[in-house]
């Protein structure tokens, strides 16, 4: 599943819209629609944002791989992420 794939799946799992996700985020309802076309990939710091929008934990966002990697590059050290 691909990043815009898993905010569009989190979203509809809890039911939420698009404008309801957006302003939950801090963000315009167009901004959150390019983000799950895949249209555009949203900024890094703004994660958490998504996450909490849609009630999920930011590691639900990421593959095991990928999330590996970004808490590997936050703590500074360089893990085995296979």
């Amino acid at each position: 599943m691909t990043f815009p794939q898993r905010i569009r799946h989190h979203r509809h799992a809890n039911g939420i819209t698009v404008d309801q996700a957006s302003a939950m985020a801090g963000v315009s309802g167009n901004s959150w629609w390019r983000w799950e076309s895949g249209r555009v990939t949203p900024k890094l710091w703004r994660a958490g944002d998504i996450a909490q929008a849609l009630g999920v934990p930011v590691a639900a966002l990421f593959t095991a791989g990928v999330f590996c990697l970004l808490f590997g590059f936050l703590i500074g050290k360089a893990l085995d992420c296979k």
